[in-house]
C-alpha cells in the first residue's frame, strides 16, 4: 500500500523542488557575469531555461501518468512564483533602471495577488485546479524573454522595456483569466455549501 511520502516523492514534485534549488544556482551565475566573464550571462540564462523546461515537463508527466498529487498542486506554483519574483528582481537590480523597474513590478505585484488567492481557496478547503493554459503561456513568454534578457549583456533598456512589457501583457491577461476562475471557484463552493 502507497503512503504519503512514496505518493509525493514522484517525478513531478522532484522537478518543482528542483526548479527552487535553481534559483540560488540563477541568483550566483548572473551576478558573477560581467564584462571579464561575460559567459556567465549565458550559464545564468541556461539556468534559467532548464526551469523553463522542468517547468513543462512536470505538468506533462504528472497528467500523462497520473501522478497530480495536492503537494505538487503546490509545490509547482510555488517554484513559478519563487523562480519569477527572483528573476524580476535580479534583472531590475542588474539593469539599474527605475522604469524597468517599475515595469518588473508588474509580475511581483501579480504573483503577490496570485499567491494570495491561493492561500484563500487552501483556507476554504477547496481543491486545488491545475495551471490554465493562458498561465502556461504567460509563463512561456516569461521566461523567453528573461532569458534572452539575463543572456545578452549590454542589452539596450529600451529594448528590455519592450520585452518585458510583451510578457506584461501576456501575465496581465492571465491574471485576469485568473481572477475570473478565483471568483467562480468561490462562487460555486458557496451555492454548494
Amino acid at each position: 500500500m502507497e503512503n504519503k511520502f512514496t505518493k509525493n516523492l514522484n517525478i513531478p514534485n522532484i522537478l518543482s523542488l528542483f526548479r527552487i534549488v535553481l534559483i540560488p544556482v540563477f541568483i550566483v551565475l548572473y551576478f558573477k557575469a560581467g564584462k571579464e566573464n561575460g559567459e556567465y550571462y549565458f550559464y545564468a540564462a541556461g539556468a534559467l531555461i532548464l526551469s523553463g523546461l522542468t517547468d513543462l515537463f512536470d505538468g506533462v508527466i504528472a497528467r500523462k501518468y497520473n501522478q497530480i498529487t495536492y503537494l505538487g498542486k503546490i509545490l509547482d506554483p510555488l517554484a513559478d512564483k519563487l523562480t519569477q519574483v527572483t528573476v524580476v528582481i535580479c534583472v531590475a537590480i542588474k539593469l539599474g533602471s527605475w522604469i524597468l523597474a517599475a515595469a518588473l513590478m508588474i509580475f511581483v505585484v501579480k504573483e503577490l495577488l496570485m499567491m494570495i488567492g491561493g492561500f484563500i481557496i487552501l483556507r476554504k478547503k477547496i481543491t486545488l485546479q491545475g495551471s490554465k493554459w493562458y498561465g502556461k503561456v504567460a509563463t512561456a513568454v516569461f521566461y523567453v524573454v528573461m532569458a534572452a534578457i539575463a543572456m545578452f549583456d549590454g542589452i539596450p533598456t529600451e529594448i528590455a522595456f519592450v520585452m518585458i512589457l510583451i510578457a506584461a501583457a501576456f501575465m496581465l491577461f492571465a491574471f485576469s483569466q485568473y481572477i475570473m476562475e478565483f471568483f467562480r471557484i468561490i462562487k460555486k463552493n458557496e451555492s454548494d455549501n
